[in-house]
């Protein structure tokens, strides 16, 4: 109905790329757009009220002709003037009576998106001040003609009202407008037809999170096909349903060390460079707290640890909270080595050409560091709880996921340890390879047509990371590479646990052999940093694991600099979207 907020539902629905929302077929008054778009398809406006079983099909033809985007969905405004109380009950300009909509409402090839107005008062009004001023246009963003609705509201409030009875007269319009909505739900319900209701108070929230209402207009379901990379995600979920049961299985550490030469070596790795960071030069006091943890409590196990360092000239990293006890390396790729040269092959200044380029090197680098090494590598947000796990069995974890939309996402990589000899270290790259090129053409095969309410199949996110190391696991079927379950990594029942840094609730102790932090935890820890209460489960396994990170964090005469770890939360945060 008119002053519904319709304009701004059609605006939304155009600010979706795949949608044409265009025209109005509900006023053919001279010089109004319901006439300019009937003169545009030479129907003139007694064909379209006498010929309702066709005109419509006029307009979509026009439009499917002229509007070039694929896949694309179009479509039009349109009101109905009901005429159940009698002719001098309608409302001007609506030209469209019941029956003549008739044929297009039980038309279930045409979705319908019903925009309704709870406040019928403020309708009213609205329409009294279009009565008075001759003002139909959309005042919903930005209302450049306040006074309009001042003077309205003065004339209303003194009994003076504009337009027949169907206008004029509240109690009547408010009979027309429930009428006509009533008789559109009964026939979308009998007709058994799907449509999308939307209320004019809640367009504000629509526009800021249209993805139910472009679910509705094409449904994602096309994105589980329409590219190699939605389709290989549809095939990870798949077997993960059947290799699921071996998620949930818990892992015994040994209690020897792992006999293999350099397997039980950690290695961590800084990313991205400097150009996030926005420091040449840093110092590993300037990494977040948890960063810092993570780092302390791996070199409490014996292990040797390596600190790698990419995208900072060589000896611009410098150790200066563990007294030489870490490594620190530049990294570089090596040619002639299968990882190295595919580097090479596929890279530029330095980085890749893909979405999510730095989270994607930083992924393409814990691969090259496994292939060239073996041994284990761990993000820098996670804190080692038990010392035997460098020695525990090759293997990964799984996270929990309680929907089927990020199944594929069932492992993570966040801690790694595989030998390239193995049949899973050589599956790792080759997968890689694999999901490289669906990656890259995802974009051009699905013409950026897979966004989601749940999911934005655009972004791509994860897909050379958890999905990639999923997939790995699922399709190669290593018996030496285990599953560590997500308890295992303080992952369970949820795969971030802010609770941590607030109280004590959760315990850790005899299941956890390590507690992966996750950004948000990590950024709390930098946002509380001395006002962490000492009786959290975060305080105390840094009591446990890290206790002289603790007490730089606690002590006021560190003079730390803040900026690195600001700008590395403020990065991740953003590519989060959080």
């Amino acid at each position: 109905m008119p002053r519904s907020g319709s304009r701004f539902a059609e605006t939304i629905l155009n600010n979706y790329p795949l949608a044409t929302c265009e025209g109005e077929f509900h006023s053919f008054d001279q010089g109004r757009l319901g006439r300019t778009d009937a003169d545009l398809l030479e129907i003139t406006p007694d064909e379209i009220r006498r010929y309702g079983d066709h005109w419509y099909q006029e307009v979509f033809s026009w439009l499917e002709k002229n509007v070039t985007k694929v896949p694309c969905a179009v479509g039009f405004r349109v009101f109905e003037n009901p005429d159940v109380y009698g002719s001098d009950v309608k409302i001007p300009g609506l030209a469209l009576s019941y029956d003549a909509l008739k044929p297009l409402l039980e038309d279930r090839s045409v979705k319908k998106v019903i925009v309704e107005r709870k406040d019928v008062s403020a309708q009213w009004l609205s329409m009294q001040r279009a009565c008075y001023f001759h003002d139909f246009s959309s005042h919903h963003e930005h209302d450049s003609y306040i006074d309009q609705l001042h003077t309205t509201e003065a004339r209303v409030q003194n009994g003076e009202f504009c337009g027949p009875p169907g206008v004029s007269n509240f109690t009547l319009y408010k009979q027309t407008v429930d009428s006509s909505y009533r008789r559109w739900y009964e026939l979308m319900n009998r007709t058994s037809q799907s449509y999308f209701a939307i209320k004019t108070e809640d367009l504000d929230k629509i526009d800021a999170g249209p993805y139910e209402l472009h679910e509705f207009v094409i449904p994602p379901a096309r994105c589980e096909s329409c590219s190699q990379m939605t389709r290989t995600i549809s095939q990870i979920k798949h077997m993960v349903d059947e290799r699921s049961q071996d998620f949930r299985k818990r892992v015994q550490l040994p209690d020897t060390p792992d006999p293999r030469e350099g397997m039980s070596d950690i290695h961590f790795a800084l990313l991205p460079g400097y150009q996030v960071l926005g420091e040449s030069r840093i110092g590993l006091s300037e990494l977040p707290w948890v960063y810092q943890c993570g780092i302390e409590s791996s070199l409490r196990t014996g292990s040797k640890v390596t600190f790698w360092y990419h995208g900072f000239p060589e000896g611009d990293v410098h150790d200066d909270i563990t007294d030489g006890r870490l490594e620190l390396k530049r990294h570089t790729f090596q040619s002639g080595t299968p990882t190295g040269d595919w580097w090479i092959a596929h890279s530029s200044n330095d980085t890749l050409a893909c979405p999510n380029a730095e989270v994607t090197v930083s992924d393409y680098i814990r691969q090259d560091i496994l292939q060239r090494f073996g041994g284990i590598y761990m993000d820098l947000d996670l804190i080692i709880l038990d010392d035997r796990l460098p020695h525990g069995p090759d293997g990964l974890p799984s996270q929990v996921n309680d929907n089927d939309v990020w199944k594929d996402h069932a492992l993570v990589g966040n801690y790694l340890k595989y030998s390239p000899k193995t049949r899973f270290g050589q599956c790792m790259f080759d997968t890689w390879k694999l999901h490289w090129d669906a990656y890259l053409n995802h974009h051009a095969e699905c013409a950026r047509g897979c966004h989601s309410r749940n999911r934005d199949f655009d972004a791509a996110w994860g897909f050379m990371g958890p999905s990639l190391v999923t997939h790995a696991y699922v399709s190669c079927k290593d018996d030496n590479v285990s599953v560590y379950p997500a308890s295992a990594f303080g992952n369970d029942p949820y795969p971030c646990n802010v609770g941590l840094v607030h109280d004590n609730a959760i315990d850790l102790n005899g299941d956890a052999y390590a507690l992966h932090a996750c950004h948000e935890v990590v950024s709390a820890v930098e946002d509380l940093g001395v006002s962490m209460k000492r009786n959290t489960t975060m305080a105390n396994v840094m009591q446990d694991r890290c206790p002289r990170t603790l007490m730089r964090m606690h002590s006021r005469k560190t003079g730390r600099k803040q900026h690195v770890s600001q700008n590395l939360m403020a990065y991740f945060s953003s590519i989060r979207g959080t």
